[in-house]
């Protein structure tokens, strides 16, 4: 099974490019922004978001004054991010490249990915050079937070019959827009992949399809990953609380790493 999953190939979980346009008036929650907000705070130096997106996280963080790098692999996102910074009047390096062989020349006290998007590196593969390419850029001190789904409440809406809808306005045309959301699980790999399909209002035929494709990972799994790159588990949380991560009783795993030469 290891070698099958590991030899999944890289694709992007999404078309982020064609996505980029309706990107923040579809993901509008920004519950766990407190959370890594006040981690930003208290990092006590320089700070990176790895799989920054459109700055969701990254923006408000910047206009605290912390000296943050934000990095990603979408042109398109990153102009929005770049957008938000200058309409704001807020500072952050931003920097187009993969996450698992991005060289920042810098060390930082905090990294972090949030909303689940390290998920998005389908193969093993990808998911160690990510996690290495971390503790390469970690101060001897620093920490790595880190989300995934909780597999059985992720998969509670994943299948057939199961297909989630969202309505939200083009901020383009400020037409009505509905997402609609099929997918299907696999469960060999741990693969969900399915389509989004974006439509206007009244309109019976999507204007833009997209391909969908993440695949969930067990506790036990991303433990072992972050025990081979070099990391420590120092906790791991249920949905930014203090509880302690319990799975199929919350919908996020927030994993605390540090690099095992500190301990």
């Amino acid at each position: 099974m290891r070698s099958r999953q590991a030899g999944l190939s890289p694709m992007p979980a999404v078309n982020y490019e064609e996505l980029a346009r309706f990107y923040d008036a579809l993901v509008t929650d920004d519950s766990d922004l407190p959370y890594f907000r006040d981690l930003a705070r208290q990092a006590d130096g320089p700070v990176a978001e790895f799989m920054a997106g459109s700055g969701r996280l990254s923006v408000p963080i910047a206009e605290d004054g912390i000296d943050l790098t934000c990095v990603d692999s979408s042109q398109e996102m990153l102009s929005l991010l770049r957008e938000k910074l200058v309409a704001r009047g807020a500072r952050a390096r931003v920097v187009c490249g993969d996450v698992t062989r991005v060289e920042l020349g810098t060390q930082f006290t905090l990294i972090f990915i949030a909303f689940h998007s390290f998920e998005e590196l389908a193969s093993d593969t990808e998911r160690q050079a990510c996690l290495e390419n971390v503790l390469r850029h970690l101060h001897a001190g620093g920490r790595f937070v880190c989300t995934t789904h909780d597999v059985p409440s992720r998969l509670a809406s994943v299948g057939p019959g199961k297909g989630d809808r969202w309505r939200f306005r083009d901020p383009q045309s400020q037409r009505e827009v509905t997402l609609s959301l099929e997918t299907e699980y696999d469960d060999t790999t741990g693969v969900v992949q399915g389509e989004e399909a974006l439509s206007f209002a009244n309109d019976d035929v999507p204007f833009l399809r997209l391909p969908l494709r993440f695949r969930l990972i067990r506790p036990e799994a991303f433990s072992r990953l972050a025990d081979e790159a070099g990391f420590i588990v120092k906790s791991v949380r249920a949905d930014f609380t203090t509880t302690e991560y319990r799975e199929g009783q919350c919908r996020t795993a927030v994993w605390t790493l540090c690099p095992r030469r500190t301990v």
